[in-house]
């Protein structure tokens, strides 16, 4: 295995490397509008950095290594590539040192990471080669990042420190940085609004098998129906309690329909992020909730290679691999390979889980200032769980026969049918030019196709299940350009970051489907499958729904002392339409403007406390029209702002962060059923949803680590119209529970006979809510624990250094519940699952 390269660090540099301003290709049906707008901001990308000034002389590396402080014995580290603040930090944490420094001293560079064996001085030496700083020790085991002494004012300004990492174990499970709340990496203490982070560590300790299942311990996420149904995987949770935008790799998914929803195996994932409160400024159109950002694996300098299996419950089988490093010796071109397969049964008879997943990544990395990834991806879905939900009558209320068994099948085994394939091609390009300049792009290219089969009812009075059935096949393709120009630079004693850039998206998705009744019905105590069944209908409804977005944006991240401003505005132009494929007849949608912003101040103290106050705004067109009785006017795009006050906290000497934050969101034109013409909507005045919330990550000793949240909400309709008698002022609007609670522990066993073992264990409370609107109905209030345990046979014998086995249960009690009723409809929720993993990593 070859030696390790020396990581360097680049100026202005993000952790996930977007894209230069360029030629890039505008979206296939942009009007010609939209293409003179994009074509003038790729012109003024390359144009304004070409004047910028050639990049200083790199500091000259240490003259020496930092004095240390603790053992001179060399350790083994496995420290992930990303920004620089995040890799000394978790340096610092599993070196068990203290490590202090201002995050503008970090701002924008770049590390491939730490592998080997290092000593602290070799190790702090290696991480900050090329960036002018160096780590000196001023206590037993701390340490500051000071300026060398040859960089002078042409090298890193000094700043004032404030330490931010410290005694912690290498789990990782705290991000210093995150991209998500500023579209570039950012100090998470530093950034005024609510940002949480789950890293690969965490992943790898809960072991989440779903996208909404990685989400389960965030705070104010509402995740909704159970595994039992799975055809959209990504959009099936809520925020704060609304919807939020999803983002892979920081660009929108595709906007699916019954069967074409995207997904994303959590394997392939890197870890994930969230912005609490409207993100529109950032990302165009979307809900007030917040975004879900996740993040795929990406290439690494040093070699990584890992082989998975995987068994447990309901006859489960998996395997995977991820292997990374570079692909020349001189590490200009990486590479990832990332795979899954698997194979199961699931809770519901009749009802399985197949995928077969294929992540290929490639980096170029011509010089130290330029960088090119290309991310593919190929996931085919031939079988996923997608149980509809059942009646309430047999769920949520007892029947003289009981209640609906949760592994009860109302389909039919030869009937029922899901396969979805998914597509995903682009690639992420920078390039900097000296210390200020840096132009990026990011484009994304998604294709989803899926067919769906299923059968639905509800159960009757004298014990039998009536059933009706519905197919459709699914197509969507989607397209996102992101364009940005970053500056950074000094005015005086002001250091400024500032983010301009045009982004762009377009979906079209394809939705035929049909609908046929006279299904054999199913006796609940004794179902009897393989009944005759009518033929398919040919396609009832036949449409093609297609949106077009276009938006310019400008922020500033301004530092002044230990003060911070973030702010932000954007100008969105968004239109759509429906075709109808039986007719040929075209029905306008949204052909909206919109201004968006967002202000967020905070003051950073020494200690790490980070008092802040932030508003901001959303935007969201909305496909459809009223009732052609009402007009049949296209519907008005949805609006929401939030304001938000809260404080962060980074404890000193722990890698730890606190967040205590409460909020204020009012959303308006949301869209309610029609009561006069069922199946068509109206627009109502306002929802408010306004709460608290508390997260923290926490590192109490070096095995011990704690990750918890608390969340209270209380949303009602504060504006309606006259006729709205579905959701009436003070009424709430939709299942939203009112208290939701986590906590996942980990302990990390040192020495002794438990040497190599970790013990992890977690608690998810979600609180009682009303199921409707007129307040007569509550969905009980649910806890669930979960387990996990991993162990390190290279604590046995050094001989089996890497592999480790690894045990998970979810739902430890197995307890029935209902993760999401409504008058019409119910699912259940997860039953116990356990899984066992060993893993290989060489």
């Amino acid at each position: 295995m070859p030696p390790p390269r020396t990581p360097h660090a680049h100026p202005a540099a993000h952790p996930n490397p977007s894209a230069a301003s360029g030629d890039a290709p505008l979206p296939p049906g942009a009007g010609p509008s939209l293409r003179a707008a994009a074509a003038a901001v790729l012109l003024l990308g390359l144009a304004v950095p070409a004047a910028a000034q050639p990049a200083p002389a790199a500091a000259p590396p240490p003259a020496g290594p930092a004095p240390e402080t603790g053992t001179h014995a060399a350790r083994q580290y496995d420290i992930p590539s990303g920004p620089l603040a995040e890799a000394i930090g978790r340096y610092a944490a599993a070196a068990g040192m203290a490590i202090s420094f201002d995050a503008a001293q970090l701002a924008g560079l770049h590390s491939d990471g730490l592998h080997g064996r290092h000593t602290v001085a070799s190790g702090f030496a290696a991480l900050l080669a090329g960036t002018g700083l160096q780590a000196v020790a001023t206590a037993p085991g701390r340490y500051v990042l000071r300026p060398l002494p040859s960089a002078g004012h042409g090298g890193v300004a000094q700043l004032e420190s404030i330490e931010v990492a410290g005694n912690a174990p290498e789990n990782g499970y705290v991000a210093a940085t995150a991209s998500v709340g500023a579209k570039t990496a950012a100090s998470r203490l530093e950034t005024p609004y609510s940002v949480a982070v789950i890293t690969r560590s965490q992943l790898d300790a809960q072991n989440p098998q779903t996208p909404t299942e990685v989400l389960r311990y965030l705070p104010g996420v509402r995740v909704g129906a159970s595994d039992t149904d799975r055809r959209s995987e990504m959009d099936n949770q809520s925020v704060r309690g609304f919807g939020a935008a999803v983002l892979i790799d920081g660009l929108r998914t595709s906007q699916g329909g019954f069967s074409n929803g995207a997904s994303l195996d959590p394997y392939l994932l890197e870890r994930v992020e969230l912005l609490s409160g409207p993100p529109s400024v950032l990302y165009g159109q979307s809900a007030p909730g917040g975004a879900i950002a996740y993040q795929s694996k990406r290439p690494t300098a040093v070699p990584l290679h890992e082989i998975m299996l995987q068994t447990g419950s309901h006859d489960r089988k998996q395997a995977a691999f991820d292997f990374a490093g570079p692909m020349d010796e001189d590490g200009r071109f990486l590479y990832r390979l990332t795979g899954v397969a698997l194979e199961s049964g699931t809770q519901v008879q009749y009802s399985e889980d197949k995928r077969v997943a294929i992540a290929p990544a490639f980096t170029w990395r011509p010089d130290t200032d330029t960088e090119l990834t290309l991310l593919f991806s190929y996931q085919h879905d031939p079988a996923k769980p997608a149980q509809r939900s059942l009646s309430w009558y047999g769920t949520y209320f007892d029947t003289p026969y009981g209640r609906i068994p949760t592994r009860f099948f109302i389909g039919e085994p030869d009937f029922n049918d899901f396969n979805r394939t998914q597509y995903t091609a682009g690639y992420e390009f920078e390039r900097r030019f000296g210390s200020v300049w840096t132009v990026r792009q990011k484009l994304k290219y998604m294709s989803v196709n899926g067919r769906y089969r299923d059968i639905y009812g509800g159960l009757e009075p004298d014990g039998t299940v009536s059933r009706t059935a519905w197919g459709s096949e699914d197509r969507s393709r989607s397209l996102n350009l992101d364009n940005q120009v970053e500056a950074a630079f000094d005015t005086g004693p002001v250091r400024h970051t500032v983010l301009a850039g045009m982004d762009y998206y377009r979906n079209q998705q394809r939705t035929p489907a049909n609908i046929w009744y006279g299904i054999p019905p199913l006796d609940l105590r004794h179902p009897v499958y393989g009944q005759p069944l009518p033929p398919p209908s040919g396609w009832t409804s036949d449409s093609e729904d297609k949106l077009e977005q276009i938006g310019f944006y400008v922020q500033d991240f301004v530092r002044y002392g230990g003060w911070r401003l973030l702010a932000g505005l954007r100008h969105d132009h968004a239109r759509s339409w429906t075709d109808d494929r039986a007719t040929g007849e075209r029905t306008p949608g949204a052909d909206d403007d919109a201004l968006t912003g967002r202000l967020g101040v905070s003051y950073v103290f020494d200690n790490g406390i980070a008092p802040y106050a932030s508003y901001s705004k959303s935007f969201e067109p909305q496909v459809g029209s009223l009732h052609p009785d009402r007009g049949g006017t296209p519907f008005r795009p949805t609006t929401g702002e939030q304001y938000e006050i809260g404080v962060k906290f980074q404890p000193e000497g722990l890698a730890s962060f606190v967040t205590l934050s409460a909020f204020d969101i009012r959303q308006q034109n949301v869209l309610t059923g029609d009561p006069t013409h069922p199946g068509y909507s109206i627009q109502k005045g306002e929802v408010r949803s306004r709460g608290l919330e508390a997260s923290a990550t926490l590192s109490l000793s070096d095995r011990l680590d704690l990750v918890g949240s608390y969340s209270f909400l209380d949303i009602e309709t504060t504006k309606a119209t006259p006729e709205d008698e579905f959701d009436p002022v003070g009424r709430v609007p939709w299942y939203a529970p009112r208290h939701m609670a986590s906590l996942w522990a980990t302990y990390a066993f040192r020495g002794g006979a438990l040497d190599g073992l970790k013990a992890g264990a977690g608690v998810r409370y979600m609180g009682s809510g009303y199921t409707d609107s007129r307040e007569q109905y509550k969905l009980r209030a649910y806890t669930l624990v979960d387990l996990g345990l991993s162990y390190d046979f290279g604590a046995l014998d050094p001989g089996l250094s890497g592999l480790q086995l690894g045990v998970n249960v979810t739902n430890l009690f197995d307890k029935v519940y209902l993760s999401d009723c409504n008058p019409y409809s119910c699912w259940w929720g997860d039953r116990r699952r356990v899984l066992a993993n060993l893993t290989y990593r060489w």
